[in-house]
């Protein structure tokens, strides 16, 4: 297996010419010394330290059956890491059964090469993630196609021919069949995705978007989380667009062709980094789904309340001191402001069933909220109530109630005369351990206050 040097070094070739040229921009602004850790990286060296590990691996278990199989897996469920499988048969199973034995490789130095310090790298870097996924496993099964010689693996009950076999946790596996009289021929290759193509040539009436291809006639478009940082102004071609999710995409701004697209019904433009809606999001009539969670917006248009069909709105994780005049919105089903800095709030629509105001400033609830006849869930917690919001007597269709973190004192006795309440959570309190008690005893399951020994519990 003399060749697998050479398709390391190419691999690495390829993969930091892709990454010089991306459109990431949380790779090219935030990030660039991935790249230049990347090209300093000394593999060999740790192909070297990844093989001394696999012989006390070979030492501490016995296998004291036949070795089969030996499947390669990167877990990205449980430990972003590699995980060795032995198994007897020489057939791999996607579904390892009770008898495999599983082994755990820690690569956390290794892959912390590339990215020490930069927190959440896994989550932030999907597009391109397979191909640093693609090169740990690569790596790894170098070097168990190079353990099979030495005396730790000679030792083991084995097969003459047993199955190795590298695999993304849920990807499709590519597999050898590796027989120690036979010469293995290795090659690991950049997917076709991280290949640079230039003058790329679509055919008409189809449009690259999020770093797919899509026929404009679509209905729906699904980011892939590229990080390119804009929505192209082409757009505009795919007239017939119910469905845009544009989600992690590093958004700062919008393209004015976006709001041309009258048909669209559910719009995500949630975990970017935009700090303003355009007035002209009125245009889009038929919105029934607006989500513009996770931005850096410090206000909202007005224009919003224009949005008749609108029925779920999330705005968390903003800094959103107040909320548009929303009344208007008849068929608004769900608002969602978590997180923000909400001081006093306007007139809502009495079409809610679900309010969440958690993790924000206020002290009080205006008169206007006990219009909210529908209202079935209400989130307060983590706001500046210092007594219960005598409102929420009025609210006949209530069944849960979070005031968690705030400062309340008591729970008044009248609630136990709501006719719908099923739920009432106020965790974290500054309630004692014997008001409590009392607090528990007068409202039995309905009341949830913390467990008197979890500090979490208290205020």
């Amino acid at each position: 297996m003399n060749n697998y040097k050479e398709s390391i070094d190419n691999y690495i070739i390829e993969a930091l010419a892709y990454l010089k040229q991306t459109k990431n921009l949380w790779i090219k602004e935030d990030h660039p010394e991935i790249i230049e850790r990347l090209e300093n990286w000394n593999w060999k060296t740790d192909l070297a330290t990844i093989e001394e590990r696999l012989a006390l691996v070979y030492q501490k278990n016995s296998f004291e059956e036949k070795i089969g199989t030996i499947a390669i897996n990167w877990d990205d469920y449980y430990n972003n890491g590699i995980t060795l499988y032995f198994g007897t048969e020489n057939e791999y199973q996607e579904w390892g059964d009770e008898d495999w034995l599983d082994c755990e490789i820690d690569l956390d130095d290794i892959v912390h090469q590339i990215f020490k310090d930069i927190d959440g790298w896994y989550d932030e870097m999907e597009v391109e993630l397979d191909l640093f996924k693609d090169l740990f496993l690569g790596l790894v099964e170098i070097a168990v196609i190079n353990s099979v010689e030495t005396e730790e693996f000679k030792k083991l009950k084995k097969q003459e021919t047993y199955l190795i076999s590298s695999a993304a946790w849920h990807d499709s596996e590519y597999d050898m069949i590796f027989n120690s009289k036979e010469t293995v021929e290795y090659d690991l290759i950049l997917r076709t995705e991280y290949k640079i193509v230039e003058n790329e040539v679509l055919k008409e009436g189809f449009y690259k978007i999020f770093g797919e291809v899509y026929d404009i006639s679509t209905k729906q478009i699904i980011g892939n989380k590229t990080k390119e940082g804009t929505i192209p102004k082409e757009i505009a071609l795919f007239k017939n667009l119910e469905i845009l999710q544009a989600k992690n995409e590093y958004l700062k701004d919008l393209p004015e062709t976006l709001f041309s697209l009258v048909k669209l019904q559910n719009l995500d433009l949630s975990h970017n980094k935009l700090e303003q809606i355009d007035d002209k999001i009125a245009k889009l009539k038929n919105l029934k789904i607006l989500d513009i969670s996770n931005n850096n917006l410090n206000n909202l248009p007005d224009s919003l309340c224009n949005l008749n069909e609108i029925e779920r709105l999330n705005v968390d994780y903003n800094q959103l001191k107040k909320l548009p005049p929303l009344e208007s919105l008849s068929k608004l089903d769900s608002l969602s402001a978590y997180n923000n800095e909400i001081i006093k709030l306007t007139t809502l629509p009495e079409s809610l069933t679900w309010l969440n105001l958690n993790t924000n400033k206020l002290k009080k609830l205006p008169e206007s909220i006990t219009k909210l006849k529908e209202l079935k869930t209400l989130v307060l917690s983590n706001n500046l109530f210092d007594s219960f919001p005598e409102e929420i007597f009025q609210l006949k269709s209530l069944e849960h109630l979070d005031l968690g973190g705030n400062p309340i004192e008591d729970i008044p006795r009248e609630l136990l005369s709501h006719p719908k309440l099923k739920k009432i959570r106020i965790m974290p309190n500054k309630f004692s351990v014997e008001k409590r008690k009392e607090l528990r005893e007068r409202f039995g399951n309905i009341l949830f206050v913390g467990y008197d020994s979890d500090d979490k519990s208290f205020m």
